[in-house]
């Protein structure tokens, strides 16, 4: 027999996060897992609702493991999660106004979904502009209505070729036929550019003071972080 864990935001979790609260790029919370009768304070070093659930999960496993609560909390407290995951790259300064940068490997809609919901929560008072290069021609059509229902809520966005990653090319299928459905569907009006280094030139002219950037992708934009980095290195 194994045993069945549930964990969530619901009183009838196994494992359950309440008085969650949120200050600049970390959170707080109390974990109350009735295996050990007891709750909890934790403290993660990320954002978003998705990652507090993922957190949740990995509790119940160290629960049903019997490791200790010193532990899991030290643990969490040490944690910053993995690479290209909303990845905080600083501030950068261009043209005079300061923008913060994160990049996330998110190339699916419901990853775009989470991970634009953590940046409006923590950032609730500030832009949010997108620099999104799909991935592969068959996910961009499969999922073409929901790529453009999940972009469409950015404040400002531009998009890149799609990466082929060995595919070859889909009929209607590109960059400038996704931008057209998002406008669509929304008053924004998505800047469609070719590479990476097209960013360099059309980025100033999309940004304002105090906007949140964020890359994201699973194609070669990986780069673009360290290249934006480089060019407008802010404090």
């Amino acid at each position: 027999h194994r045993p069945l864990v549930t964990y969530g935001f619901n009183e009838g979790s196994d494992v359950r996060a309440t008085n969650i609260t949120q200050k600049n790029r970390q959170m707080h919370f109390d974990v109350v897992c009735k295996k050990y009768d007891q709750s909890f304070c934790v403290e993660l070093n990320l954002i978003g609702r998705h990652n507090i659930l993922n957190t949740l999960a990995a509790i119940g496993v160290a629960c049903e493991l019997d490791i200790s609560v010193d532990i899991i909390q030290s643990a969490l407290k040490t944690f910053s999660g993995v690479a290209r995951r909303l990845d905080y790259h600083g501030t950068l300064n261009i043209a005079e106004r300061s923008v913060a940068l994160f990049d996330d490997y998110g190339h699916h809609p419901n990853e775009i979904n989470a991970v634009f919901e953590s940046l409006y929560s923590t950032y609730q008072d500030r832009r949010l502009v997108v620099i999104f290069q799909p991935h592969r021609y068959s996910r961009t059509r499969d999922l073409f209505d929901d790529f453009a229902r999940a972009l469409s809520k950015a404040d400002a966005l531009i998009l890149l070729d799609i990466y082929p990653a060995s595919e070859q090319p889909i009929a209607h299928i590109n960059s400038g036929t996704l931008a057209d459905a998002i406008r669509q569907r929304s008053s924004l009006d998505p800047v469609v550019i070719k590479n990476t280094d097209e960013v360099l030139k059309v980025l100033p002219n999309v940004i304002q003071n105090n906007d949140v950037v964020l890359t994201l992708g699973a194609g070669d934009i990986h780069v673009l972080p360290a290249l934006l980095t480089q060019e407008y290195a802010g404090s």
